[in-house]
């Protein structure tokens, strides 16, 4: 629950329209699952 609370808190900061929401997480989803697999390539 918390990073959606700092999601929230965030977006809501900036005034970001709520429907552009479920976009943003699934970009910050989609980095997380590349910055991994980027790393087990260099590791």
């Amino acid at each position: 629950g918390n990073p959606v609370q700092n999601v929230g808190r965030c977006l809501g900061t900036a005034e970001v329209n709520a429907k552009y929401y479920p976009h943003i997480i699934t970009v910050c989803v989609i980095n997380a699952l590349l910055s991994i697999w980027v790393m087990q390539l260099i590791v």
